[in-house]
């Protein structure tokens, strides 16, 4: 019989069990278990070793060592308790164990407080934060806004129908349009949408006792230079300027008022309407462009307004002239429009004459296009209403501080005469809104693009930065 080496074949280590039996077999002795059977050496226990004093030293575990239950127990504290490292240990396992169970994490530090040098992020997440109101389904019609456009005449109907639908667009629920009896456009101006209320004034004081069910007051569009109409508007910013009840009442304060157009024109030549302007609480916004601010500019100089930096609040044109942000009240926002948009706003004044708080310049140039079509400042205008009334229910007007007793002692003499401005937030996100809107008008339209494009994608951009 031939020698049986050929069996050292099926001893090959890549064979499998059943072969590696029936070698052992055919050999009749018995081959290597296989790798994979021999058995490993027990795991060491690392123990720990104390010093009576209670300072021991313990064996750490070399990387990569044992698992967490054959890990060594740390030493006793002499008081008997557990060492100041290890309970911090501790602490942050169970605490990270938690977060990634789902339990309740550390609140979020809150962020910094906006300033002149906050950066574009920072701006809009405030906005969105702690301006936009939330679509709860718990609000009713008006909750998110209600206001009124007084403007219109026979020649300009458009403008505040534009303005008014970008206020609906942006997200307010109510618009009013008032518009000068003797002007004639109601008709005109309800034709544009069903969705504009509509009504023809025919006195200031008809436009006073409709105000205080409103949340914010816009002046200007396609108000026309007709003296009548002038002298209306004049009449109902001079009440709301001094804090009549026009001014308080739909509003936890004073109501925002923005001014655009031919409100600019009026604020340029009345005086009273500029003067009232500068002692005004409440939030003012002015949307000069280019030419209206040399308009104002040249005005500011002839009242003797104080002189500023040079280019200081006047759209950044680098040159001389009145701070026109400072001259705009306590809470005034001046919104210089151009190919990049300027938002600015100035300290307050104490009774002592000293500067309350902090201003600053923002600088827009996000979006835009380089189209110039006419009703795009309408549209801008009507989103900066509705985002001012935003800003004025998420953030009511404080109520006035007590005046300084007449020795100027006491703890109320040298009280600031307003709390410090609130940086404008909402007229920043207002001016993105519709950078962003122009921006995807024109891609859509080019050379054809008019306002009433820009004017449809003003929810859309509003959606994309501030989605619900």
């Amino acid at each position: 019989m031939p020698p049986r080496a050929a069996a050292v074949f099926v001893l090959a280590p890549a064979a499998p069990l059943p072969w590696c039996a029936a070698a052992r077999r055919a050999v009749g002795g018995a081959c290597p278990p296989p790798h994979h059977r021999r058995r490993r050496p027990p795991p060491v226990r690392l123990r720990s070793l104390s010093t009576p004093a209670g300072g021991g030293r313990r064996l750490s575990p070399p990387a990569g060592g044992p698992s967490s239950r054959h890990r060594a127990r740390p030493a006793a504290t002499a008081g008997g308790g557990t060492p100041p490292a290890a309970a911090a240990a501790a602490a942050a396992a169970a605490a990270a164990a938690t977060r990634m169970a789902g339990g309740p994490a550390s609140p979020p530090s809150p962020p910094p407080p906006l300033d002149g040098g906050s950066p574009h992020g920072a701006i809009l997440d405030h906005f969105r934060s702690r301006v936009v109101p939330p679509l709860s389904g718990a609000g009713h019609k008006g909750s998110h806004g209600r206001l009124a456009v007084l403007g219109g005449s026979a020649s300009y109907a458009g403008a505040p129908a534009l303005a008014g639908l970008a206020a609906a667009r942006f997200g307010a629920d109510l618009v009013t349009v008032l518009t000068p009896a003797a002007g004639g456009a109601a008709a005109a101006v309800q034709a544009f949408s069903p969705e504009l209320m509509v009504t023809a004034v025919p006195s200031a004081a008809a436009v006073t006792d409709f105000l205080p069910r409103v949340h914010g007051l816009l002046v200007g569009p396609g108000l026309g230079r007709g003296e009548e109409a002038l002298d209306m508007a004049a009449a109902v910013l001079t009440d709301v300027f001094a804090g009549g009840p026009a001014a308080r009442g739909g509003h936890r304060g004073h109501i925002p008022v923005v001014l655009d157009a031919d409100g600019l024109y009026l604020l340029a030549s009345r005086p009273a309407v500029w003067e009232a302007a500068r002692g005004y609480r409440g939030r003012l916004v002015v949307t000069p462009n280019a030419a209206e601010v040399t308009r104002l500019v040249a005005a500011a100089t002839k009242l003797g307004f104080p002189q500023g930096p040079p280019g200081g609040g006047s759209g950044g044109d680098g040159g001389g002239g009145p701070d026109l942000a400072a001259l705009l009240g306590h809470r005034g926002v001046l919104v210089a429009k151009g190919a990049t948009d300027v938002v600015s706003w100035r300290p307050a004044t104490g009774v002592d004459g000293e500067p309350v708080g902090q201003g600053g310049d923002w600088k827009v140039d996000v979006g835009g296009c380089p189209r110039r079509a006419g009703g795009q400042g309408d549209v801008l205008a009507g989103c900066l209403a509705a985002a001012a009334i935003w800003e004025g229910l998420a953030t009511p007007h404080p109520p006035p501080p007590p005046s300084p007793p007449a020795d100027g002692d006491g703890p109320a003499a040298g009280a600031p005469a307003v709390a410090p401005p609130t940086p404008p937030a909402a007229a920043y996100a207002a001016c993105v809104v519709v950078r962003n809107a122009a921006a995807a008008a024109f891609a859509k339209h080019r050379r054809a693009m008019g306002a009433a494009d820009v004017l449809a994608e003003v929810g859309g951009a509003f959606e994309e930065l501030f989605p619900c």
